[in-house]
């Protein structure tokens, strides 16, 4: 190899670059493994579906759910991809943070207020 493709591998590396295939792969399995987002979703199925929901009828909405889970997570990935959104994002994120925290705090309180029927 010449010495310049070299050293230009040598400072990806250092600056802690990934390839895209090595993203890709790591992206999925971080979270094409992970238990907690299948029992999550097992759970949700459980408890919104009704069990003589046909199996076709079935197997669509974990298709459907698979493939909008597939194009959040890609938006995500493509938007955080520049450095202008992440810029922002680092200088903004602990607004989010708080906002967000409050939606799920406000979950919480309707949840306990809510009467079990």
């Amino acid at each position: 190899k010449p010495a310049a493709a070299t050293d230009d591998a040598a400072i990806k590396a250092v600056a802690g670059e990934r390839s895209p295939r090595s993203a890709y792969i790591s992206g999925f399995v971080t979270n094409g493994l992970n238990p907690k987002a299948t029992l999550f979703f097992l759970s949700l199925f459980t408890v919104v579906i009704n069990p003589h929901t046909p199996l076709l009828v079935q197997g669509g909405y974990g298709v459907y759910l698979a493939a909008a889970t597939a194009a959040w997570f890609c938006l995500v990935a493509r938007l955080f991809s520049q450095a202008r959104v992440r810029a922002g994002f680092a200088r903004m994120g602990h607004w989010f943070d708080r906002a967000m925290g409050g939606v799920l705090v406000a979950l919480g309180i309707k949840l306990a207020l809510t009467e079990v029927r």
